[in-house]
């Protein structure tokens, strides 16, 4: 079997970010439950995407948060582990939810997380469309001051603007290697 570009993508952010409807996005199909209720996601949802060239596995996590009880611990080791098992993380961050960014370049759960990782970090900047250009542009080059991240790319996972270039950026990102599933999976 030929090589192609395959690997483990770990979707993180905090609760209602938007990681299952970008993970929906991105499969072109609904998989992952979309709802307004925060902590919908309880464990890790694997979602396939597979063509001739590449196979990327995506693995959507429950939003990360500071547990404050056995469920949201639980909860929690399964984004450390989703990120042990990453290839490439995607974190999503919402601009509704922090207009200024300072609140998720100081959570130290996150802050926690990314040290966990020595492969690429896309940060993916959520809902793009409900902010001017100026503050998404604001926001934009305070994330790449930080180096924090490989890329950053603005997005509208319910709208799916930006979801091709994220596609894109993955397999570029993506090691070579056999599918890991059947192309049917």
């Amino acid at each position: 079997m030929e090589n192609i570009k395959t690997g483990y993508v770990t979707i993180i952010g905090r609760p209602n970010a938007g990681k299952s409807t970008l993970l929906n996005a991105l499969l072109g199909q609904k998989l992952s439950i979309v709802n307004k209720k925060p902590q919908t996601t309880r464990k890790r949802i694997l979602g396939i995407l597979s063509d001739e060239n590449s196979q990327i596995i995506f693995l959507d996590t429950p939003g990360f948060l500071e547990p404050a009880y056995l469920l949201q611990q639980k909860m929690m080791d399964s984004v450390f582990h989703s990120i042990a098992d990453a290839d490439i993380v995607l974190l999503i961050f919402d601009i509704e939810d922090d207009k200024t960014g300072k609140k998720i370049l100081n959570d130290e759960v996150l802050n926690s997380l990314l040290q966990k990782t020595k492969n690429p970090v896309l940060l993916l900047v959520n809902k793009i469309d409900l902010t001017s250009q100026d503050e998404a542009a604001k926001l934009i080059t305070l994330f790449e001051e930080t180096g924090k991240f490989n890329s950053i790319i603005p997005i509208s996972a319910s709208k799916n603007f930006n979801i091709e270039r994220v596609k894109s950026e993955i397999i570029n990102l993506l090691p070579e290697g056999p599918k890991l599933y059947p192309d049917d999976t």
